[in-house]
């Protein structure tokens, strides 16, 4: 019985296999060209390769953008789809991009309409019933630099914030409510957002103004999506705000080596205290909960290695040992 399972489970996994993994390499190119590019997204693609920036994040506006994978595989996106979604970003979705009755007051201010295009083609589409405005300022902290109107046509974002930013105004929120409402209509790079429960680990009142402060992101040539380097140089202390997810339970902050605390700003990103001086910064993803399934997932596995070893050596035990039975 046990030839039979084994045989019929290696005939099934050499199967599907072997779509993966052939000689000709045919069903991998297949699926390699699967995904299709728009007019848009073939020009974002060339100007980004031309270009060839450090970090950037693409919002396609042309696709159901919550709900597709296409834009993932080409860009990185602040849309995509998955099943497990994380409650606080599904928030953002739900009050600052797909909700139609949400309309940015600031998005007829003259000045600003002047210095980005992307801020006019809002401004005419809020004229529109029903249109989904996206809120510039969430847009921006996410470093959204490319904007995918339509299928022909996308426009370069020139207010997104970057990988990390300093900020020096902090506005202080009581609950989560409060945090998500103060997102409308604020400017990422002069304030930042932080709950109340963080103020043991926000060192207010060390912080100073320094227009000297640089920070810069270190992309490697794989781009470790587990991995996050910043190199910081800065005369005073100050409040560095990362455009990335905060998940505490799974990212480990390090700065010059050592672990040290970071907290959450603007409902969903992370921010920390940077003391003067030159710094390496870095975000490792470090779960607890995988360490832990990976250990029992091998003692699970070393347990069915001794129970399939001792059920086939026990027909010969058996026989050994009622053989002696015998001659006794």
């Amino acid at each position: 019985m046990i030839c039979i399972i084994g045989l019929c489970s290696v005939i099934d996994l050499w199967g599907v296999a072997k779509r993966y993994v052939n000689n000709d390499l045919s069903y991998q190119t297949q699926m390699e060209a699967l995904p299709s590019q728009s007019q848009a997204e073939t020009m974002l693609y060339n100007e980004i390769q031309a270009k060839k920036p450090a970090h950037y994040r693409v919002y396609n506006m042309a696709v159901n953008t919550f709900n597709e994978t296409n834009t993932s595989y080409f860009f990185p996106s602040i849309g995509g789809y998955h099943a497990a979604k994380l409650q606080r970003y599904q928030d953002i979705i739900d009050f600052y991009f797909t909700n139609t009755s949400y309309k940015q007051n600031d998005i007829q201010d003259t000045a600003l309409l002047a210095k980005n295009q992307l801020r006019q083609v809002y401004y005419q589409a809020s004229q529109m019933p029903n249109f989904p405005m996206p809120n510039m300022g969430v847009l921006n902290m996410l470093d959204t630099r490319y904007v995918i109107i339509n299928q022909q046509a996308f426009i370069e974002n020139t207010e997104a914030c970057g990988a990390a930013w300093f900020v020096n105004n902090i506005k202080w929120v009581n609950n989560a409510d409060e945090e998500i409402l103060a997102l409308d209509n604020f400017n990422p790079k002069q304030t930042i957002i932080i709950d109340k429960q963080f103020s043991d680990v926000v060192k207010a009142n060390e912080i100073k103004a320094d227009t000297t402060s640089k920070v810069v992101f270190v992309n490697d040539d794989v781009d470790n999506p587990e991995k996050r380097v910043y190199k910081v140089s800065t005369k005073t202390p100050q409040l560095l705000v990362f455009s990335e997810i905060y998940y505490k339970d799974s990212w480990h902050c390090y700065l010059d080596g050592k672990e040290v605390p970071y907290f959450r700003a603007n409902y969903v990103l992370r921010a920390m205290n940077v003391p003067a001086g030159e710094h390496t910064v870095e975000f490792v993803c470090q779960s607890s909960t995988i360490k832990t399934g990976g250990i029992i997932n091998l003692i699970g596995s070393v347990l069915l290695v001794l129970l399939l070893v001792g059920a086939l050596a026990s027909p010969y035990l058996k026989k050994k040992f009622c053989s002696k039975e015998k001659i006794q």
